[in-house]
């Protein structure tokens, strides 16, 4: 089983600053557990209940969720500084499968593809190049996915750690893109207001709702600021009320610019 897995052609420097902060599309983590189950058993709760450390899929399901979209950055701190993550070509196609497990196979609904894509952006660091492995030809290995254990080709990683070579390292960015409807919705205002413009308007728009995901344990989220927020019945309702909104507000403002021999002759209103 195999994917591509190719570095991006940009690159970092260890221990530089990414150049962005965590807010309503960015997000950094340190580490690269997906799943609730990939969190390894040290993984504690603190005195209020919270877990220490939190999966991926509660951001990536707070950016699928937002109208926005989002990246998370795996291998950068919470103040934005750059460590990269030590990742042979197996452990980065491991995760590239991993992830289109748990967004094909256990979010709900199912997670098309068009909606998310992973680079691997090299990291450079104080190390010789001629210390560093880069393309370690690597068993064929059998990825086991939602698992807090190592894979195979995580243990086959540690081992090498043993030489006197390093193991290249990279910030994992997974980005999430803004859902279709966000720019269906573009066009079908702004098409609305032409016809309106030109008196030759015949329905009214229907506003598109983009789809609620849920991740793997059931719960959906959604990305307010900093934050990834539960999504409650009642967060439903007002999203639906504010998308709705924003929607047709544009629309009905330009309305009432109309005179009203040019609202009578429209065929919408006949």
């Amino acid at each position: 089983m195999s994917c591509s897995v190719t570095p991006s052609t940009r690159l970092y420097i260890c221990d530089s600053e990414i150049g962005e902060d965590e807010d309503l599309t960015h997000e950094f983590k340190g580490h690269r557990n997906l799943s609730l189950e990939e969190l390894p058993n040290f993984v504690r709760y603190d005195p209020s209940g919270k877990m220490t450390r939190q999966p991926l899929s509660k951001a990536i399901c707070s950016f699928l969720n937002s109208l926005y979209g989002g990246t998370i950055y795996c291998g950068v701190t919470d103040t934005g500084s750059v460590m990269g993550m030590a990742l042979l070509t197996a452990q980065r196609e491991h995760f590239q499968l991993a992830l289109d497990d748990l967004l094909g196979q256990r979010f709900s609904p199912a997670v098309p593809k068009s909606r998310y894509s992973v680079q691997f952006v090299p990291v450079q660091d104080s190390h010789s190049e001629d210390d560093v492995i880069y393309d370690l030809p690597c068993p064929d290995f059998a990825h086991v996915f939602r698992s807090w254990t190592f894979c195979a080709c995580d243990k086959y990683a540690e081992g090498l750690f043993d030489s006197n070579r390093f193991l290249p390292k990279f910030v994992i960015e997974i980005h999430i893109y803004p859902p279709p409807e966000v720019a269906e919705n573009c066009l079908l205002r702004e098409r609305t207001i032409q016809e309106l413009q030109e008196g030759n308007l015949r329905a009214w728009p229907q506003c598109k709702h983009p789809v609620v995901y849920c991740d793997e344990t059931g719960c959906g989220y959604i990305r307010t600021h900093a934050l990834d927020r539960k999504i409650s019945e009642e967060c439903l309702v007002q999203l639906s009320y504010a998308r709705s909104a924003e929607f047709y507000q544009p629309i009905i403002e330009f309305y009432h610019t109309l005179t009203d021999q040019h609202k009578q002759s429209l065929p919408v209103n006949q």
